[in-house]
């Protein structure tokens, strides 16, 4: 395995390179895929467990490959595509389309550095993150218990935003605009199986810039950020 350290990535078009190799139905070892982009199995590891957690990955002894559910209905390029707009990859080219699909493809030596700094702490439940990656696209509501043993029920999980190295859940709960940091949160369990609505002028909040800007000290500036809104749309 190469040297090379996390700080010189290659993210995104190591991502691309992943997922279309899961779509066409490899079976991926981490070592070969650390020698190959120069980074270490950790940082691979972390690609498998955490950035692609929306997808139905499965391990089987030393290899990773999509399970037969998934790749049986995401096979194209035109899948791939979808992937990157809903993950928010392909806003990192100038255009990520099929012709650069077919570029990358295959065992090609990566023409791009694109850096984003990991999370600040390990990510260890993986089960966690693909509950809530699920609860958010089936749009389910979830209960859980925070770092003070708080406990949350009927929480509607809008997104799960990945911002300044850490990953924020950001829903309602009470009525109540709620973002919570996905470390501090445990044993979460689907409520129901009732699907909720979603709430467009709350989402147009949640996924603007400003409001990315807000997570980190959340609690002291939400208040202040939805009286400025108001008072915009006045």
């Amino acid at each position: 395995m190469k040297s090379t350290q996390d700080n010189h990535d290659p993210l995104g078009i190591r991502r691309s390179s992943i997922i279309n190799r899961l779509f066409l139905g490899e079976r991926l070892f981490l070592s070969k895929l650390a020698d190959e982009f120069g980074v270490h199995e950790r940082t691979i590891y972390r690609d498998l467990h955490e950035r692609l957690g929306c997808l139905d990955i499965v391990r089987e002894d030393k290899h990773y490959y999509l399970s037969k559910n998934q790749t049986g209905s995401r096979k194209t390029v035109n899948d791939i595509l979808q992937l990157a707009k809903i993950t928010y990859i392909d806003r990192l080219f100038p255009s990520f389309d099929k012709e650069l699909i077919a570029v990358l493809s295959g065992n090609v030596i990566s023409p791009f550095i694109v850096y984003t700094p990991p999370p600040a702490e390990i990510i260890t439940s993986f089960g966690s993150f693909l509950t809530l990656t699920k609860a958010a696209i089936q749009r389910k509501s979830l209960h859980f218990v925070d770092k003070n043993n708080q406990q949350y029920h009927d929480y509607q999980l809008y997104r799960l935003i990945y911002f300044q190295q850490k990953w924020y859940l950001t829903g309602i709960v009470d009525k109540k605009l709620s973002v919570f940091s996905y470390q501090n949160v445990m044993n979460v369990a689907v409520s129901g199986s009732k699907s909720f609505d979603i709430d467009e002028k709350i989402l147009s909040i949640i996924t603007s810039e400003s409001f990315f800007q807000c997570l980190p000290n959340f609690q002291t500036t939400i208040d202040l950020y939805l009286k400025a809104i108001d008072e915009y749309n006045k």
